[in-house]
């Protein structure tokens, strides 16, 4: 036991601290899954442009 806690509280500060960790952890995965989608979009616009131009009667 720390600094003469029981070991109830010692548990429920280690399930507050695991809690903190696994939303910080969702929060940084929601941060993750909207660039993977901006960069997604940004691949299917630079696709887009790369078969206009193969395709344009101009090239």
């Amino acid at each position: 036991m720390e600094n003469g806690k029981s070991r109830l509280q010692q548990t429920q500060d280690d399930v507050e601290e695991l809690k903190d960790i696994m939303l910080d952890n969702l929060n940084k995965a929601d941060e993750r899954n909207e660039k993977l989608g901006e960069l997604e979009n940004r691949a299917e616009d630079l696709l887009e442009r790369m078969n206009e131009a193969s395709w344009s009667p101009w090239v």
